[in-house]
């Protein structure tokens, strides 16, 4: 973003944070209506007096969480201990588990990708 561009915006961003500021005295100064007797009087809000924090948080801008079923209980498996010398330094679980992948150190060697079923050492498989 060239500097030119970047003082174009703060300056845009200036202006509009004065105008909502004057806007807000503006409105709770002039409060002159012209009522329309043929439907239900209400007062109007000031300015001010409108929470819009309460109205954008009540909104479900990204939607409602829809519960369908209630969450399996997971339980953890008991795994034996290793004889290896094997260092997970990351694992890419996938939804099908034969494109799933780890990335292991085996015997102090550089970090390698396995896919599932690869050997890494002889006898031994991911």
């Amino acid at each position: 973003m060239g500097v030119s561009t970047l003082l174009v915006v703060l300056l845009g961003l200036g202006a509009a944070h004065v105008f909502w500021q004057a806007y807000g005295q503006w409105a709770s100064v002039n409060e002159t209506f012209t009522l329309d007797h043929s439907l239900p009087h209400t007062t109007p809000k000031a300015v001010n007096d409108i929470d819009y924090a309460q109205g954008i948080g009540s909104a479900h801008l990204f939607g409602r969480l829809l519960v369908t079923k209630a969450p399996e209980k997971v339980t953890p498996l008991k795994i034996p201990d290793s004889l290896l010398n094997v260092a997970i330094k990351g694992i890419l679980a996938l939804a099908d588990a034969q494109q799933s992948v780890a990335i292991l150190s085996v015997e102090n060697a550089a970090d390698k990708v396995f896919k599932v079923g690869a050997e890494l050492t002889l006898g031994h498989r991911v």
